[in-house]
C-alpha cells in the first residue's frame, strides 16, 4: 500500500505562483545590483584566470631570439602596488598581497598568496618583476643552459 500526502486542490498552483513571483523579484534585484556595480569591474576581462595556472605549470618559455627564460604572471589587479610583496627563500618564490579597507559600516579584506619553486638553471639574483598597468605582475629571469662536458678518456 502506497502512502500519499493529502494536498488541497489548487495549493500547488498557489505555491508555484508565489515561488515564481519571489524568483522574479530576486532577478530584478540582481539586475539592479549588476547595473549599479558593473562600473567597478573592468570592461574587458583579462584572460589570465586559467592562463595563470597554465603558466605556473609551464614557466620556461623561449623568446624570439631562441633564448630560454623563466616567466610567470600573476593577476593582482585587485591590489595596489604597495600591497604586493615578493620574496625568495630556499629556492622558493613567494608572491603575497594583502588589502584591507575599513569604513564606519563595513570592512573588506583580500589576501593573495602563491609559492613557486624556482626551477633549476634560474639564479634568484637575476629575477626581475614588473607590474603592468592592467594589474598583471610579470616575473622573469634567464635560464642558464646546461653545458655538456666532455670527459677525456685516459688510455694506458
Amino acid at each position: 500500500m502506497a502512502l500519499s500526502r493529502f494536498v488541497p486542490l489548487g495549493f500547488e498552483d498557489d505555491l508555484w505562483r508565489s515561488l515564481s513571483s519571489d524568483l522574479e523579484r530576486v532577478n530584478q534585484q540582481m539586475r539592479g545590483l549588476n547595473d549599479r556595480y558593473s562600473s567597478l569591474v573592468p570592461t574587458q576581462p583579462l584572460d589570465i584566470g586559467w592562463n595563470e595556472a597554465f603558466k605556473m605549470d609551464n614557466p620556461i618559455v623561449t623568446d624570439k631570439d631562441g633564448n630560454k627564460k623563466f616567466h610567470l604572471e600573476f593577476d593582482l589587479r585587485q591590489f595596489k602596488p604597495e600591497e604586493i610583496q615578493l620574496t625568495t627563500a630556499n629556492n622558493m618564490l613567494n608572491v603575497e598581497a594583502k588589502h584591507e579597507e575599513k569604513s564606519d559600516d563595513r570592512m573588506s579584506y583580500r589576501e593573495y598568496r602563491r609559492q613557486y619553486t624556482i626551477p633549476e638553471g634560474v639564479d634568484v639574483k637575476t629575477l626581475q618583476s614588473k607590474l603592468g598597468h592592467n594589474g598583471v605582475l610579470s616575473i622573469e629571469a634567464p635560464v642558464q643552459q646546461k653545458q655538456d662536458v666532455k670527459i677525456p678518456i685516459a688510455h694506458k
